[in-house]
Protein backbone atom coordinates (compact mmCIF):
# COMPACT_ATOMS: atom_id res chain seq x y z
CA UNK A 1 0.00 0.00 0.00
CA UNK A 2 1.42 3.49 -0.51
CA UNK A 3 0.99 5.70 2.21
CA UNK A 4 -0.48 9.40 1.70
CA UNK A 5 1.49 12.59 1.95
CA UNK A 6 0.62 15.85 1.84
CA UNK A 7 2.71 16.87 -0.85
CA UNK A 8 3.78 15.51 -4.43
CA UNK A 9 7.35 16.06 -4.08
CA UNK A 10 7.12 14.31 -0.86
CA UNK A 11 5.46 11.33 -1.64
CA UNK A 12 8.07 8.50 -3.04
CA UNK A 13 5.29 6.99 -5.58
CA UNK A 14 4.71 10.03 -7.55
CA UNK A 15 9.05 11.25 -6.64
CA UNK A 16 9.43 7.65 -8.96
CA UNK A 17 7.42 8.52 -11.39
CA UNK A 18 8.02 12.38 -11.94
CA UNK A 19 5.57 15.28 -11.94
CA UNK A 20 5.00 15.58 -15.44
CA UNK A 21 0.90 15.13 -15.29
CA UNK A 22 0.40 12.55 -17.91
CA UNK A 23 2.97 10.05 -16.98
CA UNK A 24 1.65 10.40 -12.99
CA UNK A 25 -2.14 9.57 -14.65
CA UNK A 26 -0.86 6.57 -16.31
CA UNK A 27 1.01 5.33 -13.27
CA UNK A 28 -2.35 5.51 -11.36
CA UNK A 29 -4.41 3.92 -14.19
CA UNK A 30 -1.51 1.01 -14.26
CA UNK A 31 -1.83 0.75 -10.65
CA UNK A 32 -5.67 0.89 -10.57
CA UNK A 33 -5.96 -1.86 -13.39
CA UNK A 34 -3.79 -4.19 -11.35
CA UNK A 35 -5.92 -3.65 -8.16
CA UNK A 36 -8.36 -7.08 -7.75
CA UNK A 37 -11.36 -4.31 -7.00
CA UNK A 38 -10.34 -1.34 -8.59
CA UNK A 39 -11.60 -1.99 -12.25
CA UNK A 40 -14.60 0.69 -12.34
CA UNK A 41 -11.74 3.14 -11.07
CA UNK A 42 -9.23 1.95 -13.40
CA UNK A 43 -12.37 2.31 -16.23
CA UNK A 44 -12.55 5.88 -15.28
CA UNK A 45 -8.89 6.67 -15.07
CA UNK A 46 -8.18 5.44 -18.39
CA UNK A 47 -10.82 7.49 -20.11
CA UNK A 48 -9.30 10.82 -18.58
CA UNK A 49 -5.88 9.71 -19.71
CA UNK A 50 -7.15 9.31 -23.30
CA UNK A 51 -9.09 12.64 -23.52
CA UNK A 52 -5.97 14.11 -22.14
CA UNK A 53 -6.97 14.85 -18.46
CA UNK A 54 -4.68 15.69 -15.81
CA UNK A 55 -4.84 13.42 -12.96
CA UNK A 56 -7.67 13.47 -10.42
CA UNK A 57 -6.59 16.31 -7.57
CA UNK A 58 -7.62 14.26 -4.73
CA UNK A 59 -6.83 10.60 -5.33
CA UNK A 60 -3.86 8.61 -4.46
CA UNK A 61 -2.88 4.95 -6.01
CA UNK A 62 -3.95 3.36 -2.64
CA UNK A 63 -7.11 4.61 -3.10
CA UNK A 64 -7.22 7.46 -0.44
CA UNK A 65 -7.47 10.81 -0.97
CA UNK A 66 -4.44 12.93 -0.24
CA UNK A 67 -3.92 16.63 -1.78
CA UNK A 68 -0.68 15.98 -3.60
CA UNK A 69 -1.88 16.42 -6.94
CA UNK A 70 -3.27 20.09 -6.52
Amino acid sequence: MIPECPFKNDCAFYRLFGAEPRDVLRMIVDTYCLAPKGYQQCWRLAYRQDNGASPPPYLAPSGHPFQGLR
